[in-house]
């Protein structure tokens, strides 16, 4: 698999993860 679309791959990781966890910060605050 070539290099770029790995890094790619794995910003959109970490910016899934971001949105989750706030989602997830979100939602406890609510309850």
């Amino acid at each position: 698999m070539p290099r770029h679309l790995l890094e790619i791959d794995d910003l959109s990781t970490t910016e899934l993860n971001k949105v989750l966890s706030l989602s997830t910060q979100n939602s406890q605050e609510i309850l």
